[in-house]
């Protein structure tokens, strides 16, 4: 599994680096979702065809994120939040409210 995740994601970084201004065309967000995010779940074995596992755009005390990661039953364990990817910094806030809103006790941030 390892060594598919490694591949994955030198894979997306290529895929960056090759179309990065496809990625603030048009619907970045879903962009980012589809080309990005799906491919990097999936090779975390996160099935996000499976509402069970991963839910799309959940609804949270603060609006809608773009994904939450279940441990259970609508029990978010992580919560996404996708953005084009120039101006993803800008966003901090908005998953913070999301976390801060649904009582999670811990955050993630993942440096680009």
């Amino acid at each position: 599994m390892l060594t598919e995740l490694i591949a994955t994601i030198e894979a997306l970084r290529d895929r960056i680096r090759q179309h990065r201004s496809y990625f603030d065309m048009g619907a970045p967000e879903l962009r980012t979702r589809v080309a990005l995010i799906d491919p990097l779940l999936q090779a975390l074995d996160w099935d996000v065809g499976n509402p069970s596992v991963v839910e799309i755009e959940p609804v949270v005390t603060q609006g809608r994120a773009d994904y939450a990661l279940l441990r259970g039953v609508g029990e978010p364990l992580l919560l996404l939040e996708a953005k084009r990817l120039s101006d993803a910094k800008a966003h901090h806030g908005q998953l913070a409210s999301y976390i801060v809103g649904e009582n999670m006790r811990r955050s993630i941030k993942i440096p680009y």
